[in-house]
């Protein structure tokens, strides 16, 4: 993972940062580049809280157990996306749009 501030405590959903291109068409150097942090079930800390407080009925413990990836596919069923329980781009995506619980 990529070194993070500490207000952040490691955690982190999306980095940017500069990638090289140099091999694909049109390009003659580095652009930026972005990258997502891809949650499942074992995964733990700060960004699984995120998740989790996006769900409704769950505890905020940062543990992505059995009852956060349930959870996960319930919601993204409901959204009518690929229910696999695993937290990737279309499911990040539709949770930040979701209002945290505190």
């Amino acid at each position: 993972p990529p070194p993070t501030p500490p207000p952040w405590k490691g955690g982190w959903g999306i980095q940017q940062f500069q990638g090289d291109a140099i091999n694909y068409p049109g390009f003659r150097s580095t652009v930026d580049m972005d990258r997502i942090h891809v949650q499942r079930q074992g995964d733990t800390g700060e960004s699984v809280k995120w998740v989790q407080r996006r769900l409704p009925n769950l505890t905020v413990d940062s543990i992505f157990g059995p009852k956060t990836h349930a959870a996960v596919e319930t919601f993204q069923a409901s959204r009518k996306i690929v229910a696999d329980g695993i937290v990737g781009l279309d499911t990040t995506q539709l949770l930040s749009w979701v209002a945290p619980r505190t």
